[in-house]
């Protein structure tokens, strides 16, 4: 063997280590090894689409499961929003799931959602639920193990949420 060959060869393989780390990509690890999936950009909408009509009608029923309540802390108290009074009465927020408001609609003489209307009058303006919508990417995986199994999931928000 050519010893001069040999030390070039040598002094080559770090800077050429070096320089291939930098181009090759970043690895990836799944996050399960049997099942795994990768969701990128509008995945709030894909999955908004892959539930279907079943979820936005449970959406819709629950916005109007507000109604009732909203309604009578209106009778009760005409001078009050009734979302606040609720509110305030009891520590929790009573929100529309479609991304709507509750608003007074004196035409029905009834709450309504501006997502959803009432059940007299039904509407279909919601959105992708805000939940959703702040997520710019998922990984999901599972992993079967022998007593059972191991799921695991990577939520990054988008940026500015």
């Amino acid at each position: 063997p050519n010893e001069a060959l040999l030390k070039r060869s040598l002094d080559r393989g770090p800077a050429a280590d070096a320089a291939t780390a930098a181009q090759a990509p970043p690895t990836f690890e799944w996050p399960g090894r049997h099942v795994a999936v990768r969701l990128s950009g509008r995945f709030g909408a894909l999955l908004e689409s892959l539930l279907g009509e079943w979820q936005e009608e449970n959406r819709q029923a629950a916005s109007w499961r507000n109604l009732w309540i909203l309604n009578e802390w209106r009778r009760l108290h005409p001078d009050e929003d009734p979302v606040l009074f609720h509110e305030r009465r009891f520590g929790q927020r009573l929100v529309c799931p479609g991304g709507g408001r509750y608003v007074w609609n004196p035409r029905a003489a009834t709450l309504e959602s501006t997502a959803y209307g009432h059940p007299a009058a039904p509407r279909d303006e919601a959105s992708v639920p805000p939940l959703l919508r702040s997520f710019a990417d998922a990984n999901a995986g599972v992993t079967f193990e022998h007593d059972g199994l191991r799921a695991r999931a990577t939520l990054r928000r988008a940026p500015g949420d």
